[in-house]
């Protein structure tokens, strides 16, 4: 997480996700992090270091208070990819927000 005023990163978001978030979509959610810093985190939890010994289709982070599935990992990074796509699309072509607009405020984009 980020404190956008004077540059601070807090770096236990970035290298333990798993104490700052319980779901990948909260990862998407956060508004202080960039684009990034978003790829990172759910990358880490989609690594197979992630994975639970048991049952590989599981991913848990250390610290974190919930086990969650690689298929909840993948569309959240699938989520971040088309905001990521959006934004850019609407970088270029600002006129064409409209409707929009709101969405990807809401998303923190």
């Amino acid at each position: 997480m980020i404190d956008r005023t004077d540059n601070v990163v807090d770096l236990n978001a970035i290298l333990h996700p798993g104490s700052v978030y319980d779901h990948p979509r909260e990862v998407v959610a956060d508004t202080t992090l960039s684009i990034g810093e978003k790829r990172a985190i759910l990358a880490s939890w989609a690594s197979d270091a992630a994975a639970v010994a048991s049952n590989p289709a599981f991913r848990e982070l250390p610290g974190s208070n919930r086990i969650v599935t690689i298929d909840e990992v993948l569309e959240a990074l699938s989520a971040l990819a088309r905001v990521s796509q959006k934004r850019e699309y609407f970088k270029c072509r600002p006129e064409t927000i409209g409707d929009f607009a709101p969405k990807l405020f809401k998303l923190g984009v």
